[in-house]
């Protein structure tokens, strides 16, 4: 617990100075016409301030505990990449660059990762029993007489999971306090998972706490009216930090999907109806859910308020329920999604009607 009180402190000390900063060297988001929210320009790197919090406490907690084996390789790797993430934020954030760039940093992160052992090798099948993926594996070299493979279906879902994560976190981050808070709610959602007799991965706990604690320290900066965003630096860390995450407490993958359902489901809604449009799918744009809502009416906190629930409420069926049931409560999102922007959709036609 000391250190995710000590990251909290340390994510509203760096977000203060990082605001400060900001302010006086004029390094401002600027509104644009595809996706005018905020109105005014403000500072957008507050992602700083995470990653800093976030990697400072991690180390201590390595030092002082002197973690080893397949953990602390996984945790170098976890660095590495958020690293390349963070470098590749920051550079937007500032100058915007190319979104093939950013897939192409997002993608490197995820191999980082995934070359340092996180890998999903299997998953529960609703119905019974499991799913294996690491049937097919390919081997690349032998160092000592220790054969390192790639595992062909395991690690390209393990990929995919998390530059996907990357980009859901990323999507959401478009109303003050929105992916913020929603990434508060999954990261207490992972900790109470590791914590779980079933599960017990007390690493995995103390590593999602202290994100937590880096999220919470900026969390004041980031509430509607905003004084800073996180930008693509927080967004990009965070989503990639809930991705890692997943796999490796427990492999609940499961958990994490019902937990952000609704970024998910909204995301690739958004996608495939950009792509049918004969649009890129990372184009921006103002046809997320969280826009529409506004674009109907609802106030930008109650919009954030009613993601929040929603994550929230299925935080809690994750935490509780097995894997048929959370099957099944994945399945009622979607539909509650579909009918949803269907309505929405709607009231915005008859609107402009």
């Amino acid at each position: 617990m000391q250190y995710f009180i000590i990251t909290t402190i340390l994510s509203l000390l760096f977000s203060f100075a990082i605001l400060k900063l900001s302010l006086r060297k004029k390094w401002l988001d600027i509104p644009d016409e595809e996706r005018r929210i905020h109105i005014k320009p403000t500072p957008n790197l507050g992602g700083i301030a995470m990653f800093f919090a976030f990697w400072i406490s991690m180390i201590a907690f390595l030092y002082f505990n002197q973690v080893q084996g397949a953990y602390l390789k996984y945790i170098f790797g976890l660095f590495i990449g958020s690293i390349i993430l963070f470098i590749t934020g920051v550079i937007d954030d500032r100058k915007k660059i190319n979104p093939s760039i950013k897939l192409i940093a997002q993608i490197l992160a995820g191999l980082t990762v995934i070359a340092a052992g996180v890998g999903i090798t299997f998953i529960n099948n609703p119905f019974g029993g499991f799913i294996y993926l690491n049937q097919i594996q390919i081997p690349i070299i032998t160092i000592n007489s220790i054969t390192y493979n790639i595992t062909l279906i395991a690690d390209l879902l393990a990929l995919l999971w998390i530059v996907g994560m990357i980009n859901v976190v990323n999507f959401l981050d478009g109303l003050d306090g929105l992916a913020i808070g929603v990434s508060a709610i999954a990261f207490i959602a992972i900790y109470l998972l590791s914590m779980l007799s079933t599960v017990s991965q007390p690493l995995s706990a103390i590593i999602a706490l202290i994100a937590l604690g880096a999220v919470l320290g900026f969390l004041p900066f980031n509430l509607n009216p905003a004084k800073m965003f996180m930008g693509d630096t927080g967004s990009m860390f965070l989503g990639f930090l809930l991705a890692t995450l997943a796999i490796v407490s427990g492999g609940k993958m499961a958990t994490a999907f019902l937990v952000l359902g609704l970024p998910i489901f909204d995301g690739v809604w958004v996608a495939t109806a950009r792509i049918y449009h004969g649009k890129k799918p990372w184009a921006a744009g103002r046809d997320h859910l969280h826009h529409k809502l506004i674009d109907i009416g609802i106030s930008k906190r109650n919009v954030v308020f009613i993601f929040w629930t929603i994550t929230a409420f299925f935080a809690g069926i994750s935490l509780v329920s097995g894997t048929v049931f959370k099957f099944f409560a994945l399945l009622s999102l979607l539909i509650l999604l579909i009918i949803g922007m269907s309505v929405v959709n709607i009231k915005i036609k008859n609107k402009h009607v």
